[in-house]
């Protein structure tokens, strides 16, 4: 999908993705560019109105009466635009499923960008990430972990923190089980 500014009078200065190469998909797009502003603002409208209790997509598309394909883009530009934002909160939909609740970021407008919110303070340090290590590291950090009682992530994300070489090097480990002894 590429993003193509408008051929067209665009006052708010934003464009609507369609796919390269595709005159459907440019059409389709170029038709909703007097109606995209105006969705957008429903929709912050709506999540706004509800106050604490956010809003899912589904409650979205069912209050304006909104297809899928076009109220899920007006919330996904707003909270690109950091207009409104995805919460930990759940609730089922039409069909049964969960789906996530949006809320309105406080003193934001449909039409001002404002970057994304920063993240609640419980949320700052979650990280999602791949470590690679040898065998041997796996094991002195899965040692390391239990003799600490955390668990092998947490352990991880503290080794990475302060060092690997250094936490491990402070520790020797055995295995009683095995006879496997190191001492750093």
């Amino acid at each position: 999908m590429t993003m193509k500014p408008w051929p067209f009078n665009n006052t708010s200065g934003r464009t609507l993705p369609h796919v390269k190469g595709s005159d459907t998909s440019r059409a389709a797009a170029e038709s909703m560019a007097a109606r995209e502003p105006t969705d957008r603002e429903q929709v912050f409208a709506y999540i706004q109105a509800q106050g604490a209790r956010g809003a899912t997509d589904d409650e979205i598309e069912v209050a304006l009466g909104l297809s899928h394909q076009s109220a899920s883009p007006r919330r996904r530009g707003l909270q690109k635009d950091g207009a409104i934002y995805l919460t930990d909160d759940r609730r089922k939909t039409r069909s049964g499923r969960s789906a996530g609740v949006y809320r309105v970021v406080e003193g934001a407008t449909a039409s001002k960008k404002v970057g994304r919110p920063p993240k609640p303070p419980g949320d700052a340090l979650t990280v999602k990430m791949t470590v690679y290590m040898t065998t041997t590291q796996d094991l002195k950090l899965a040692r390391l972990a239990r003799n600490e009682g955390r668990t092998k992530a947490a352990m991880a994300r503290m080794c990475l923190g302060a060092g690997y070489e250094r936490i491990v090097s402070a520790h020797s480990f055995s295995d009683s089980a095995t006879g496997w002894t190191d001492n750093g």
